[in-house]
């Protein structure tokens, strides 16, 4: 039903950059989640959404007076705390709502550096904002951790460090590249973004689907491209820097039978991908 409704709605679908505040989220049944801009709904049309779908259940409000600054800020007319730090966010999404919203914030903020700011966008998904100093999170660790104690599955972006001032803009944008990678992530099982990796699918997104499949079918061959192994082999090795042994360990191979399928790759497609520049572009292409 909900892809029937974004087709019907499809002009007033929510878009990253419209107001936040006109933004109206919806779920069926079943939890799929689909969100509108109310501004662009006709009274009759929000009176036919409200009687096929729910809101889902609202967010917790900020437990702390530094989370309810930062919320105000970033989602409504609130002054820009004040920080003398670059702070980093850490964007969520969570594959279904939750049921237990204090465990869950106990849970994750557990694993994250003291000081860590809790700010939820909507009772799916939200940000983690602390110093951009403080030391890394085990972020795959967090992801195995919610996964088996709430039953639930979540994914993860690291944005870029930001000074105060520009925080907001910054950290909007970083929303939209998350929502603009979401789709990729989950069919390729990754749960764990950095904001680079999601500016790519980004620049994919930008890039006209006729001059992404032109590029496609002079440099990828048609054997390389049915060959889903092999794609797949080589996708893992680009996203592992290149490094062999990780990129064997990940795709649980004898690292000569990896280093096989990249001599086969580079044979056919004349690309040597182990070189820094062939191997941006193959990113790329790869489908």
């Amino acid at each position: 039903m909900i892809t029937e409704l974004k087709t019907q709605f499809a002009h007033a679908l929510w878009k990253p950059g419209d107001n936040l505040s006109d933004r109206w989220a919806l779920q069926s049944e079943n939890r799929d989640t689909v969100s509108f801009n109310r501004q662009k709904l006709t009274d009759r049309e929000r009176l036919l959404l409200s009687l096929l779908l729910s809101e889902p259940l609202s967010p917790p409000a900020p437990q702390t007076k530094e989370e309810n600054a930062w919320h105000a800020y970033l989602f409504g007319d609130g002054q820009q705390p004040p920080t003398e730090e670059t702070i980093c966010a850490v964007h969520f999404q969570l594959e279904k709502p939750l049921e237990d919203f204090a465990a869950f914030r106990e849970a994750v903020l557990n694993t994250f550096p003291p000081y860590t700011c809790f700010v939820w966008q909507n009772s799916m998904s939200g940000m983690l904002l602390f110093p951009s100093a403080a030391e890394d999170v085990d972020l795959d660790a967090v992801v195995e951790l919610i996964e088996t104690d709430f039953y639930i599955g979540i994914s993860f972006m690291v944005g870029t460090p930001v000074e105060g001032p520009k925080a907001k803009a910054a950290w909007r944008f970083e929303s939209e590249l998350f929502a603009c990678c979401k789709d990729d992530q989950t069919k390729k099982k990754r749960h764990v973004l950095q904001a680079a990796e999601a500016g790519l699918a980004y620049l994919l997104k930008q890039t006209p689907s006729l001059e992404l499949e032109k590029l496609r079918a002079h440099f990828l061959p048609q054997e390389i491209v049915d060959d889903k192994e092999l794609v797949r082999t080589v996708r893992v090795y680009l996203l592992e820097n290149m490094n062999s042994t990780k990129a064997a360990k990940t795709l649980h191979l004898h690292r000569n039978s990896l280093q096989y399928r990249i001599d086969k790759f580079v044979a056919v497609t004349g690309i040597d991908i182990r070189t820094f520049p062939n191997a941006a572009f193959v990113a790329l292409l790869l489908p």
